[in-house]
């Protein structure tokens, strides 16, 4: 289940925008994590519609189409009320050393594509920064803002704790975002952090190698 952490430091948005978090297993048995940025209101409704992930299957997926099957199937969720969304989901595939996949973030409304190690500019004051292996990070931000923060990510690892990926998240001023980490490959352990107006869900994974079902 989401973990709430503590909100933080707040800056002015004429907005003030909800999360919804949550950690299941797929008709397979697979961990999987979703989050999603939302209008407000609209919190509770986007953590059930999320339960529909459920029936998601992954046998027979290589990298690239366990991805792809990931993001069609939260665009075909999808409604104007969600702005970002992002998940990670751990297969237990085996990759070659340095190789990750399972993790997808953006909004469900932009064109499905590879990360691209850019900052880019989303809908809705949103900005993203992702690169291959991850992690990545969304936020109401601008690019720059949102670049720096992803590139200090990166910098931390892969397998870190929330004492020590918490305090550049709450040190930002972002307002509402979403990290994600890739759950599939040697060393890696998916992760997902989603945070608004009513405070922070951090939900891990199994790591590869860890029992993942």
């Amino acid at each position: 289940m989401p973990s709430i952490l503590p909100a933080r430091r707040k800056r002015y948005s004429p907005m003030k925008l909800e999360h919804a978090a949550l950690q299941l297993k797929t008709c397979e048995g697979l961990p999987l994590a979703v989050g999603g940025i939302c209008r407000p209101g609209t919190g509770t409704h986007w953590t059930k519609k999320f339960e529909r992930l459920r029936s998601l299957r992954f046998d027979g997926c290589d990298i690239y189409q366990t991805d792809l099957v990931i993001a069609q199937a939260i665009q075909a969720l999808s409604d104007r009320s969600l702005l970002i969304a992002g998940c990670t989901v751990c297969t237990g595939m085996k990759l070659p050393d340095g190789a990750s996949s399972g993790g997808v973030l953006g909004s469900p409304f932009e064109e499905i594509r590879s990360a691209s190690e850019e900052a880019e500019l989303l809908p809705e004051g949103f900005a993203m920064y992702t690169a291959p292996g991850g992690p990545g990070i969304a936020a109401q931000a601008s690019p720059a803002a949102v670049r720096q923060t992803g590139m200090a990510l990166r910098k931390l690892g892969r397998r870190i704790s929330d004492e020590a990926l918490m305090p550049l998240l709450y040190n930002s001023g972002f307002e509402a975002g979403i990290v994600v980490y890739d759950g599939i490959g040697p060393g890696v352990c998916g992760r997902l952090i989603c945070w608004g107006v009513f405070g922070w869900s951090s939900l891990r994974l199994p790591g590869q190698g860890d029992d993942a079902r």
